[in-house]
């Protein structure tokens, strides 16, 4: 009987733990005898593609048992095929044992391969089509996706010259974290945890993604409330942003555009204008699209991170710059217009979940 991290033999009247890597194969098995002693019950080290190089291909597969469930989780046939559900799959050749019943959307690439050829980025959860693929430029446009019902990816760039057709070649792309599932706005008393809520989980990963990447690159370029540069050395010292923090932001100010509003951060409202935001591409008034509100919503929430943190040599006049957390940013985003939003946003987090496809 499966379990949360692992399986439960009936016959042996013990529980089985696995070690799982980041593609769901099962690398080591262990459980304490009868002795109360822990012990390993089965290990495996597999070459790319799935084949098992630790004693043979069929060593201890035991069909029929959890020693059987092995690479991405699959269970080993006696045919040495993974059974993915719509189909077989032949590790020793890397190879499908028919056709892809989704490869008219992957025109590029043969009806037979694995994982578009690069087993160690993605997996076939089912055998239909690789994860659902998002890959968003750092324009914030979205140009490619790979549709699936089972698994839902964001990729951004992680360089200058990443390849400009993810269809055929993901070089240079990386995928980033999706944001949890938000399940209840305390403010309002609602379930937001359904579908709509969720649209726009790929931009907000996306432009969580590029902020960190730019952050610990050294190219975040922040300025203070009044429009003054924040020093590199002290935004790289800022702690990753958490997307599903980012998303609770938006919930807390829009219903996470539910109800038609595009700047889902609200960061472009006219009556709470600065002069920082001209330097995160806003201009006062202007109507402020889902993702450009969420690439400049990320930086006021960091500039907003380090009020009453500057503080000014009275002798050498040096400003010296520290952030006060991502907890503080977000109560001073809202600026105490709104009583308990600190509260409100950091619950939504805390009790936010992992995402499972029928979110979507």
């Amino acid at each position: 009987m499966p379990t949360a991290e692992g399986f439960y033999s009936f016959t042996e009247n013990r529980y089985i733990y696995q070690y799982r890597d980041h593609l769901g194969n099962a690398r080591i098995s262990f459980a304490k005898n009868s002795e109360g002693v822990l012990e390993v019950t089965d290990t495996n080290n597999y070459y790319p593609f799935g084949l098992n190089h630790i004693e043979g291909m069929l060593s201890s597969s035991n069909f029929g048992g959890y020693y059987s469930y092995k690479y991405n989780g699959k269970e080993l046939q006696e045919t040495g095929m993974y059974d993915y559900g719509a189909r077989f799959y032949m590790p020793d050749i890397g190879r499908w044992g028919v056709v892809d019943p989704k490869g008219a959307e992957f025109p590029g690439w043969s009806p037979y391969s694995y994982s578009l050829n690069n087993p160690i980025r993605f997996i076939d959860p089912d055998g239909m089509a690789p994860n659902d693929i998002v890959f968003i430029n750092n324009r914030g446009v979205e140009v490619h996706r790979i549709k699936s019902d089972t698994q839902f990816k964001t990729y951004i760039q992680e360089s200058t010259n990443a390849s400009n057709n993810p269809a055929q070649s993901t070089a240079g792309w990386k995928s980033v974290p999706m944001p949890n599932i938000i399940q209840h706005r305390p403010q309002s008393n609602e379930d937001v945890s359904g579908a709509t809520y969720q649209e726009n989980d790929y931009q907000i990963a996306a432009r969580t993604g590029y902020f960190n990447q730019a952050k610990n690159s050294g190219q975040l370029n922040l300025v203070t409330e009044g429009g003054n540069p924040i020093p590199t050395e002290a935004t790289k010292g800022i702690p990753d942003l958490d997307p599903t923090l980012v998303k609770a932001v938006t919930i807390q100010e829009s219903n996470a555009g539910t109800t038609g509003i595009t700047d889902i951060m609200q960061a472009n409202v006219p009556g709470d204008w600065s002069k920082m935001k001209s330097s995160y591409q806003l201009t006062k008034g202007e109507k402020t699209s889902e993702t450009n509100s969420l690439y400049a919503g990320t930086r006021v929430l960091a500039t907003k991170g380090f009020k009453g943190g500057v503080s000014v040599d009275s002798k050498t006049g040096k400003a010296t710059y520290k952030f006060q957390g991502w907890a503080k940013a977000v109560e001073a985003y809202n600026g105490g217009g709104t009583a308990g939003y600190q509260k409100s946003v950091l619950q939504m987090q805390q009790e936010s979940k992992k995402p499972k496809p029928s979110d979507y």
